[in-house]
């Protein structure tokens, strides 16, 4: 739709081409990468299995490249060794649920078991593997009421918003093994955790004190944008009407934090000092993305208000020093390739085209480096943070129609 479509492709197979030259192969059906150039042996350490910065993003993003622009079937053969030490790991422990009963499990979408079930489902559809969408209902098996109700996290990244968000993907796939737990009912108990875990500080509408924190925060990835989002989507899937009011009071306690004047949302890290993000996991663009995520439900006067502002912020930021998924430039134009497609508004064309090209040319200046923020200059080979987000990106331009991980479709 936008930007030159071979240069998109070109850029596409170049990232994915770093990503495969980057990587060590330990066993014959196995791939893994380090968090550091390998020359750097005091720093050295294999990075984790992780959506957001380990093996399952890489393996999601090569699926995506074989699945969109194909490629003799290297991606495919790429992707499926990227995951296979995560897959052998969690055979293990379905099979010896006593071990898996000793294990203390992050339940995030980007971080946890949520991640592991959206990778293989969508890596399973893209690739044709319906024994990974198998291993994905098992892989829900060890989302339990127990670890439920410890997690502390509550947030998309880490916590039961974002199991809550992957097992509603699961179960529009289909129930699964016979005599499992339904995803659905499963992510009803996630919703009932968030339910009965929201806080009310100074005077402030109820939300969520994730993270073990100080104080509630706003936002997509920790805060109560994305929790929202999460409960907007199980009132859909239920009707049950406490989710959809939890909900609202989440957006009305992040609207408290609005600063009128810099059309941004403080982030409340830092609870002493003002501080603002303008970034998909804090601040103005993972706001306006969860916004356009409950629009269907949530499409009030102060909704829309809250959209036009979030949406005014992501489109004026400066260019970012990163270009990377979470934090930099690759995720604000996937919110406004989002916003695109929901809303036909063509300026956001010209917005996109704009950080587009302002990126290419900072690449090219530094020898078709993109950048990111590791002092070592080594672009990161992940989803989140590296260069399989890149990618990603340029492959959503290509194709709108792939879901929008940052919205866990």
């Amino acid at each position: 739709m936008m930007c030159d479509r071979n240069l998109l492709v070109e850029e596409a197979h170049l990232l994915a081409g770093h990503i495969q030259k980057s990587a060590h192969q330990p066993s014959e059906d196995s791939l893994l990468w380090f968090d550091s150039p390998p020359h750097i042996q005091q720093r050295e350490r294999p990075i984790g299995p992780h959506l957001y910065s380990g093996t399952t993003g890489i393996a999601l993003f090569l699926a995506a490249m074989e699945y969109v622009v194909g490629g003799d079937g290297q991606y495919r053969r790429a992707s499926l060794r990227s995951i296979a030490p995560l897959r052998r790991s969690l055979s293990y422990l379905f099979h010896n649920p006593a071990k898996a009963d000793q294990l203390d499990f992050k339940l995030g979408g980007m971080i946890g078991l949520g991640g592991y079930i959206y990778s293989f489902l969508r890596i399973g559809h893209w690739l044709n593997e319906p024994q990974l969408i198998e291993e994905a209902h098992a892989v829900a098996t060890l989302i339990t009421a127990e670890r439920i109700s410890g997690d502390g996290y509550l947030d998309v990244a880490h916590g039961s918003a974002g199991s809550l968000l992957s097992l509603l993907l699961l179960d529009s796939i289909g129930e699964g093994r016979s005599g499992a737990r339904r995803p659905l009912e499963l992510a009803c108990v996630c919703g009932h955790h968030l339910l009965t875990n929201r806080l009310s500080v100074g005077g402030y509408p109820p939300a969520w004190l994730g993270n073990h924190g100080a104080v509630p925060l706003c936002g997509f990835s920790h805060g109560a944008a994305g929790i929202a989002y999460s409960l907007v989507r199980l009132f859909e899937r239920t009707g049950d009407e406490r989710f959809l009011k939890a909900a609202q009071e989440g957006l009305e306690f992040e609207r408290s934090q609005y600063n009128p004047e810099l059309k941004n949302w403080r982030d409340l890290r830092d609870p002493i000092h003002s501080r603002y993000m303008a970034s998909w996991c804090h601040g103005a663009p993972g706001i306006a993305l969860a916004r356009m995520g409950m629009l269907k439900v949530i499409d009030d006067d102060q909704a829309s208000d809250d959209l036009c502002n979030a949406l005014e912020t992501t489109r004026s930021e400066p260019l970012a020093a990163t270009d990377s998924l979470c934090c930099g430039n690759m995720g604000r134009v996937e919110i406004l390739l989002y916003a695109h497609t929901q809303l036909e508004d063509s300026r956001l064309c010209e917005d996109i085209e704009s950080i587009v090209s302002r990126v290419f040319r900072r690449s090219l200046f530094h020898g078709g480096r993109y950048s990111w923020s590791d002092p070592c200059d080594y672009l990161h080979p992940s989803l989140f943070i590296g260069a399989a987000g890149i990618g990603y990106t340029w492959l959503r331009m290509l194709t709108p129609t792939l879901p929008s991980i940052l919205l866990m479709e």
